[in-house]
C-alpha cells in the first residue's frame, strides 16, 4: 500500500515538475530574458511558482514515505530493498532535479517580474511623482525610460523630479535620456536647474555633421527643444551656445532661441552676429530665429 502511495506521489510531483517548465519554458519564449528585457507575461511566474510548490510538497511526501518505510520494513521490503533503493534514487533526482530548476531561476526571475509590474504601474498614469522618481533610479533601463516618460505626461506637476531627470540626461541607455530630455521640456520654466545639465548634453553634438543628425545627434536636439521650453532663464545659456567651436552646437543653438519667439529678444545682438557665421547653416538658423523673434523677415545676407 505504502509503495503505491509513494509510487502514485511521486508521479504527480514529476507531473508537477513537467508543468512548472513547461511555463517557464512559454514565459522565456515570450520574453527576452537573456539580454534581461522585462516585457513578457508575469503570470506564467506566478503559474510556475504554483506548481514548483505543489512539486515540492509532493516531492516531501514521497522522501517521508521513503524514510518511514526505510525504517520499518517489511520482509517482503527486505527482499526487495536492493532493487527499490535505486528505483528510489532515481526517482528522488528526476523530483528534485527540476524543482530545483524551476525554484532556482523562478526566484532569480522575481526581481524581474516585480520591476515589470512597477514599469506597468508607471505607464498606466497612476504611479505618483515620488514612485516614477524611484523608477528613475532603478538599474533596469526599462524603467528608468517608462518613469521619465510618465513624467512628461505630467508636465510642470513633475517639477519635483527635474533634479533626477537632469541626471537621467546622462544615462546610458538612450531611450532613458531622450525620455529624460522630453520631460524636462514638458515641465517647461519650472525646469531652469537642469540648465546646466540640458547645456552639458547639447554641447554633446560637438563633432557632428550637418545635415541629418543620427542617433547621436537626438539627445543634443531634445536639450535644446527642452532649454526652448525653459524660457527667458535658458536665453543667456543659449547666447553661450552661439559662440561655441562647433557649427553644430551653433546651430542648436540658434534653432532653440528662434522657438522662443519674442521671449528671446536678449539673443537678438548675438544672432546678428550668427547670421554672418561661416557656417552655411548656422547662418541660416540664426536669420530664421530673428524673423521668429522680431516678427519680421531678416535682412539679405
Amino acid at each position: 500500500m505504502l509503495r503505491t502511495l509513494q509510487i502514485a506521489v511521486g508521479l504527480i510531483a514529476l507531473a508537477f515538475n513537467a508543468a512548472g517548465i513547461t511555463y517557464f519554458c512559454l514565459w522565456f519564449a515570450r520574453t527576452d530574458w537573456l539580454f534581461g528585457h522585462t516585457q513578457g507575461p508575469p503570470a506564467y511566474i506566478i503559474n510556475a511558482f504554483w506548481t514548483a510548490s505543489a512539486s515540492i510538497v509532493g516531492g516531501v511526501v514521497w522522501i517521508a514515505i521513503a524514510i518511514y518505510r526505510r525504517f520499518r520494513p517489511t520482509a517482503e521490503q527486505k527482499r526487495a530493498s536492493g532493487k527499490w533503493l535505486v528505483v528510489q534514487v532515481v526517482v528522488l533526482v528526476l523530483l528534485l532535479i527540476p524543482t530545483g530548476l524551476v525554484v532556482a531561476v523562478g526566484l532569480s526571475k522575481l526581481p524581474r517580474a516585480r520591476l515589470r509590474a512597477r514599469t506597468q504601474h508607471a505607464e498606466s498614469g497612476a504611479a505618483s511623482v515620488a514612485e516614477l522618481i524611484e523608477g528613475l533610479k532603478s538599474p533596469d533601463p526599462y524603467l528608468r525610460w517608462k518613469s521619465a516618460d510618465a513624467l512628461a505626461a505630467l508636465g510642470p506637476r513633475a517639477k519635483e523630479a527635474v533634479p533626477n531627470l537632469a541626471a537621467g540626461l546622462q544615462d546610458k541607455d538612450p531611450n532613458a535620456s531622450w525620455a529624460a530630455a522630453k520631460a524636462l521640456a514638458a515641465i517647461g520654466p519650472d525646469a531652469e536647474p537642469a540648465i546646466p545639465a540640458l547645456v552639458a548634453a547639447v554641447k554633446r553634438g560637438a563633432g557632428l555633421p550637418s545635415g541629418v543628425g543620427r542617433n547621436e545627434s537626438i539627445l543634443p536636439w531634445l536639450a535644446s527643444e527642452a532649454l526652448a521650453a525653459i524660457g527667458p532663464p535658458a536665453v543667456p545659456a543659449l547666447v553661450e551656445l552661439l559662440a561655441h567651436d562647433d557649427p553644430y552646437v551653433r546651430r542648436r543653438a540658434a534653432n532653440a532661441l528662434g522657438s522662443m519667439g519674442p521671449q528671446a529678444k536678449d539673443a537678438v545682438p548675438s544672432l546678428a552676429k550668427a547670421a554672418e557665421d561661416a557656417d552655411q547653416d548656422v547662418s541660416n538658423a540664426a536669420r530664421r530665429a530673428l524673423e521668429r523673434i522680431e516678427g519680421k523677415p531678416a535682412a539679405p545676407r
